[in-house]
């Protein structure tokens, strides 16, 4: 009995993991395609002058009612003694 419930166990293993192979590491078909659409995309260089905020989570600026998340400068916080909340930037 002990036997037969391992292997029924082991045959449903091998079950679910071979449609998961055709997967990606997200476990999403198509997801380099993606990517590559996504560096295609145009970009638009913008110059905004504000106030630094706190917005959910991330370090943005606001300048006129509208808020602007900045991605990358999060990393220089502590290092940057000028990139503080309520600095004019």
């Amino acid at each position: 009995m002990k036997q037969q419930f391992m292997i029924a166990l082991l045959a449903l293993g091998i079950a679910v993991m071979v449609p998961a192979r055709d997967r990606g590491p997200s476990g999403m078909k198509g997801r380099e395609n993606f990517h590559r659409d996504f560096q295609k995309a145009k970009t638009e260089t913008v110059t905004i002058s504000g106030s630094l905020t706190v917005s959910h989570g991330c370090i943005a600026v606001t300048d006129g009612g509208i808020t602007y998340l900045v991605n990358r400068l999060a990393r220089f916080t502590g290092f940057i003694d000028g990139l503080k909340e309520g600095a004019q930037v």
